[in-house]
């Protein structure tokens, strides 16, 4: 389906990127009468939501599990709201640990609800207080209950304010934790691809609150999710068009006025919502921004990329009901170095396959370093050394994982992977970064990126914008659309409605 020409191809908003932001960004703004219209490069739309499927196997690529789906809970609203809560399969992880890390010389179950994990720290923490454990999960509880969008007395800024320029682990040790305590809390950084010691403490927490609300994994396929929200924006009178690549923004007066299309056509639009890295939209043609701005943008760190392994297993293998981090050293923040070579930290779940087989997934950070050398290749071009690289690293995830899990090597069926490069190729993300810009305490302030451009209403989101993860998106595309449709109105009415 092209794009319209004429008069028909003007728009009260045009988004950039089909991506959970994106589309749900779409569906706020559609829901309420505007006109709108999806552009996306790729063939399908869903960005790290899509699914896909190996010798008849349904894997996810970025969204492994997500938390606080319980009916009235936030992210079950905004869902509820953009009418696909039941759309697409959930299957609770257990409740009295959906997360074992795995350290060195001892294991820790992190639970739902904040009274389990409570009980939990203070079981596992024997050189903390107790009344010290319960006094910064009730901080961390506050914290939260104030600084979420969907709460009707929330205010971010007032909330945050306390920990402006304090990275998480910061705020742990001022209130008295222990080095075990900080580390036990702190365990969930991969979620969201920053250190501790350099994470911003609302990162931290916000991930924290919602898991611990309750854990869900995706059954089937995330990409049932990406399906509904296509579908919830069709059904409004939205407009989705695939294969199209944006190469220009249009301005005037230093507001945005339209995009232009590699084809040649220029899109009228009122306002224009990027879903893309905000280092790719700077290597657009855009008049408005400033080489000096362009500049700052580019040199901003980015997170890691990952490594992904999928492995189909004979049924020999039993599911957990829960996800396993691998931790090889103590110090969570060591995984971030930018000189590792080898996985330092592995994540995997255990799952009943569709198909009747057992699936194991399983990522690891990869320094973009590792596959510097085939930065400049195709998919399927990368020659032998590549394909030699990526079977070390699968046998070293391999080695790690069947320690935990005997007899792993022997039930592998079929196995895939991939690397930043895949990432970077198949979903746009800059150099195959997992998460997008690093939201460190470095990169705040100032220097961060947020809703709002140098242009007036050319507008971020993503998890760029506010904070990494599903959630993280969702809540950009909150703001984003509340940019246009009042925030205030925009969140009565997806509380209303829930």
């Amino acid at each position: 389906m092209e794009p319209p020409s004429g008069a028909e191809n003007r728009y009260d908003a045009a988004v950039i990127g089909s991506g959970i932001s994106g589309l749900a960004a779409a569906v706020f703004l559609a829901k309420a009468g505007k006109k709108v219209a999806v552009f996306e490069q790729a063939p399908i739309t869903g960005g790290l939501l899509q699914s896909f499927s190996r010798n008849g196997a349904i894997f996810d690529t970025g969204a492994h599990y997500i938390g606080a789906m319980e009916p009235g809970q936030s992210l079950w609203k905004y869902f509820n709201y953009l009418d696909v809560a039941d759309s697409f399969d959930l299957e609770r992880l257990d409740p009295s640990g959906y997360d074992l890390y795995k350290f060195p010389d001892y294991d820790f179950r992190i639970p739902s609800g904040y009274d389990g994990l409570t009980e939990a720290l203070i079981s596992a923490c024997h050189d903390d207080n107790p009344r010290v454990i319960r006094e910064i999960i009730n901080k961390i509880k506050d914290f939260c209950r104030l600084a979420h969008l969907d709460n009707p007395d929330s205010d971010f800024i007032r909330a945050n304010l306390p920990f402006a320029g304090k990275s998480s682990l910061q705020a742990l040790r001022e209130w008295g934790a222990t080095p075990v305590l900080c580390r036990n809390l702190l365990a969930n950084s991969p979620l969201y691809g920053v250190s501790p010691t350099r994470c911003p403490f609302y990162i931290f927490a916000l991930t924290l609150d919602g898991y611990t609300a309750g854990a869900w994994r995706f059954a089937g396929g995330s990409g049932k999710l990406a399906a509904a929200l296509t579908d919830s924006l069709q059904r409004r009178g939205g407009e989705i068009y695939t294969k199209t690549r944006v190469d220009k923004i249009f301005s005037e007066n230093r507001t945005a006025s339209g995009i232009g299309l590699t084809n040649g056509k220029k899109i009228r639009s009122d306002f224009i919502i990027s879903t893309a890295h905000p280092k790719t939209l700077c290597g657009l043609s855009i008049k408005g921004f400033s080489d000096s701005y362009k500049e700052r943008i580019t040199n901003l760190e980015d997170t890691p990329g990952v490594f992904s392994l999928y492995l189909q297993l004979n049924p020999s293998i039993m599911t957990a009901n829960y996800n396993t981090h691998l931790y090889m050293e103590h110090d969570s923040s060591s995984i971030y170095d930018a000189d590792r070579t080898e996985p330092s930290y592995i994540f995997y779940s255990i799952s009943a396959g569709n198909n009747g087989n057992t699936l194991l997934q399983a990522m690891s950070f990869m320094p973009m370093q590792v596959v510097m050398p085939w930065e400049h290749t195709a998919s399927g071009k990368r020659g032998e050394d590549y394909l030699k690289m990526k079977q070390q690293w699968e046998e070293k995830i391999i080695s790690c994982i069947e320690k935990h899990v005997p007899g792993l090597k022997k039930a592998i069926l079929h196995k895939n992977s991939a690397t930043p490069l895949t990432f970077r190729d198949y979903t746009g993300s800059w150099n195959g970064s997992a998460y997008g810009i690093a939201k460190t305490i470095e990169q705040e302030g100032p220097r961060g990126i947020y809703h709002r451009s140098r242009i007036k209403n050319l507008l971020f989101a993503g998890q760029s914008a506010f904070m990494p993860g599903l959630y993280g998106s969702v809540i950009s595309a909150v703001i984003a659309a509340g940019e246009i449709l009042g925030l205030a109105d925009l969140v009565n009415r997806i509380n209303m409605e829930s």
